[in-house]
């Protein structure tokens, strides 16, 4: 079935559900999961982006601790990375690749107004 388990997360706000998820499947199916923080680097290089790039990684080390104390208490193997590039696509696929993973788990994509309301949520 399946080797190795790809959770690709970022600075938002529902990356710890992704990582939620992928642990518990990891979990049920008995495979590693890889943990992937995407930090989006401007191609200008400036110092704006240096100072958002260290806010990435701060939350990025948060969200690895919570993710650790997790896959230690589930008995999980979880290797934690980062990826760096302006294409989160391309960072993505290339830790597919690099880490010989063929499953991958995203976080889920925010609720629009009009989604919400066809799914009987008010909003």
């Amino acid at each position: 079935m399946f080797h190795h388990l790809l959770v690709a997360t970022g600075s938002h706000p529902r990356s710890f559900r992704a990582v939620c998820a992928g642990l518990r499947l990891a979990w049920c199916t008995g495979i590693p999961v890889t943990i992937l923080f995407v930090v989006d680097v401007s191609p200008s290089g400036g110092p704006a982006s240096q100072g958002s790039s260290r806010d990435a990684i701060a939350a990025g080390e948060r969200l690895f601790a919570r993710a650790r104390r997790i896959a230690a208490s589930l008995r999980i193997g979880c290797t934690c990375r980062y990826g760096f590039g302006s294409d989160a696509d391309s960072v993505i696929a290339e830790a597919m690749a690099t880490q010989d993973c063929d499953l991958l788990v995203l976080p889920p994509p925010p609720i629009t107004k009009p989604a919400a309301r066809e799914a009987g949520c008010d909003v």
